[in-house]
């Protein structure tokens, strides 16, 4: 099983105030690391700064993330998420952990969500990890439990693509690089 690929894609210097617009939902509470969606502001600007789409399979959504705060974002599956890809443009030294279900564990519900997909890093054993440098490119299966260690105060900021029914699988053959 695939967790996450490294791709080639690059996206040209831009102002992320440019991009970050309203905010869509956010999941964690301070002092915890909490992760952030916003809409995108200027999409016209956006799509002046990518040189071609990013996959053949055309994204759900399309967000502006940050994950600010430091801590351990906790091990999770996405909500209604399969994959995604992320362009990290300030990645603050965050690592990015995948792992798999201990046995005879049992998740937990998010406040205001129906599934079981949080757990603690008790309940896991880590089996995949990457820190991300500035302006590198990741393809995650979210569907996957995973989680995020902050070393550093201050964001972890990135744009990402999501894909709700598409497979990991199947994004990644149609990756454009």
């Amino acid at each position: 099983m695939n967790l996450f690929d490294k791709i080639n894609y690059s996206i040209k210097d831009f102002d992320p105030e440019r991009l970050k617009g309203q905010l869509h939902t956010f999941y964690g509470n301070a002092p915890n690391p909490r992760i952030s969606y916003y809409l995108i502001k200027d999409m016209d600007y956006f799509k002046s700064l990518c040189s071609a789409p990013i996959c053949k399979i055309k994204p759900d959504t399309l967000f502006f993330a940050e994950i600010t705060g430091a801590g351990h974002l906790k091990p999770h599956r996405d909500h209604n998420v399969s994959c995604c890809i992320n362009y990290y443009f300030e990645p603050n030294e965050s690592v990015t952990f995948f792992h798999k279900e201990k046995p005879n564990i049992n998740a937990f519900v998010y406040p205001g969500k129906t599934t079981a997909n949080i757990y603690t890093l008790e309940q896991v054993d880590t089996v995949g990890k990457f820190i991300a440098e500035k302006n590198e490119c990741y393809l995650l299966n979210v569907s996957e439990i995973h989680s995020v260690l902050s070393p550093n105060p201050g964001a972890r900021r990135m744009i990402t693509w999501q894909w709700r029914n598409s497979s990991y699988d199947e994004v990644l053959k149609n990756i454009i690089q």
